[in-house]
């Protein structure tokens, strides 16, 4: 089976997908991911195909609209605005290089950054749908929207609140996208236009979900349908033996095992502070530090005799 996989972000909103690609691969299956562009030499070195559906990921999220949706910290309104506000001018050239990316699928994967892109692609070429998440989605009376706050244990009616979280969460990003949404599918497609407000609840209710993630980190909730599937994290092991740069040996070889810091494809609007704190933090508790950069939760410290900065490493 020929199975795309349409998905959009930072480095952490596709490598769950890349495991989840190789371990469909590993059961004889065709798999492409289709992400930005960035990110095309990590998939091929996991042994995926590669569709670019979208520019480089990472000056994005560096424009203003994107550095505000990162920095929205709690507030799940902030987060949704700028989402959109990122993908709104951009709907019509990401759907039509999804269904490019889909045209000899036999079934598209829907993930949370570009479900209605896979969906209405899937619409057009009738394909079956499946959905895939590395955190829990679909609604729930016993888990708030991932973007949502907790409410304290003393409020009353905390299932309500946690049911309302997802209806709110999901109409409000959908209201920010509709036009842009109905347009692409006009243009592109030739497809109606989605209701008013959005994809039938029908959709939610039947689509088949795999949860990347464990049931002993976030208990399944016990008003989920049979169709909701927590398997387990999905990991994925570098290709090939990896060699750290001779710098970076040279300093873990110079002394005791130091503790890592590092915030991967988060920003912070005064890196320098963060970093800063981070390294007197270290400094109370004499270790050495190595600071992995990523893309702009850090800065690049003085150097140090007991620090280390580098921009990534594999985690594994």
């Amino acid at each position: 089976m020929r199975i795309v996989i349409p998905t959009t972000g930072s480095r952490g909103d596709v490598q769950p997908f890349v495991a989840l690609g190789v371990g469909l691969r590993a059961l004889g299956h065709e798999v492409r991911v289709a992400t930005d562009a960035d990110f095309g030499g990590f998939i091929r070195e996991a042994g995926l195909d590669f569709f670019p559906i979208a520019t480089e990921a990472r000056p994005l999220h560096d424009t203003a609209a994107g550095q505000k949706m990162r920095a929205a910290g709690s507030n799940p309104f902030v987060f949704l605005r700028h989402f959109g506000e990122l993908r709104e001018p951009r709907m019509s050239e990401l759907l039509a290089n999804c269904w490019q990316a889909c045209r000899d699928a036999d079934m598209v994967l829907l993930t949370p950054t570009a479900f209605l892109l896979g969906y209405s692609v899937a619409e057009k070429a009738d394909l079956p749908l499946f959905s895939a998440s590395y955190l829990p989605t679909a609604s729930t009376g016993y888990l708030a929207n991932f973007l949502f706050p907790d409410l304290p244990p003393w409020v009353p009616a905390p299932r309500l609140y946690n049911l309302l979280s997802h209806v709110v969460a999901g109409e409000f990003l959908w209201q920010g996208l509709r036009r842009a949404v109905n347009r692409a599918r006009r243009d592109v497609l030739t497809l109606p236009p989605l209701s008013f407000l959005g994809p039938s609840p029908r959709l939610f209710h039947d689509l088949p979900v795999v949860y990347g993630y464990s049931h002993l980190v976030i208990p399944r909730p016990p008003d989920w349908n049979g169709h909701q599937h927590v398997t387990g994290f999905w990991f994925l092991e570098t290709a090939g033996p990896w060699q750290p740069p001779a710098a970076l040996a040279a300093f873990l070889a110079a002394g005791p095992p130091p503790i890592y810091i590092g915030f991967g494809s988060m920003s912070n609007g005064d890196a320098g502070c963060v970093t800063g704190q981070v390294i007197e933090a270290r400094r109370r508790t004499g270790q050495r530090g190595i600071l992995g950069g990523g893309w702009g939760g850090l800065a690049r410290p003085p150097d140090s005799g007991d620090l280390f900065y580098v921009e990534s490493v594999p985690h594994d």
